[in-house]
């Protein structure tokens, strides 16, 4: 059970916030790791190594991403097509701003060429915002 919830807390640090430094982010899962249990570090190490290993550190959203985001919105579906439409972006930025978005776990898995479909809503992206 300890076990967990000190995943989940990291789950939440290093996927909702981004923003953060990569000193900031550091400092926390430091933290995290000398307050867990022996058994848990094994775990979260493995964690912070694969984050790491997909540069999730130093990500820098897209300066269209918000934008993405509502329009996702708007359309409970999104896709790299849409995006190259709506805001006249190249494929190789489209596809980033999709993968900066699941990521951040705003919209679904890739499923062949079907539009990713949105799983949160409004208000649940405003208070990831917040974070």
């Amino acid at each position: 059970m300890e076990n967990e919830m000190l995943e989940k807390k990291i789950n939440e640090i290093l996927l909702r916030r981004f923003s953060e430094t990569s000193e900031q982010i550091q400092k926390i899962t430091d933290t995290l790791l000398w307050q867990a249990c022996g058994c848990a570090k094994a775990e979260i190490q493995t964690l912070l190594n694969t984050c790491e290993s997909n540069n999730m550190y130093d990500w820098e959203l897209d300066e269209k991403f918000d934008e993405a985001v509502q329009l996702a919105m708007e359309k409970g579906t999104i896709s790299t097509a849409t995006l190259q439409r709506h805001f006249g972006m190249g494929y190789q930025r489209a596809s980033k701003v999709i993968e900066q978005l699941e990521k951040k776990g705003i919209i679904g898995e890739n499923i062949g060429t079907k539009p990713r479909t949105v799983l949160i809503t409004r208000e649940e992206y405003e208070e990831m915002k917040e974070i």
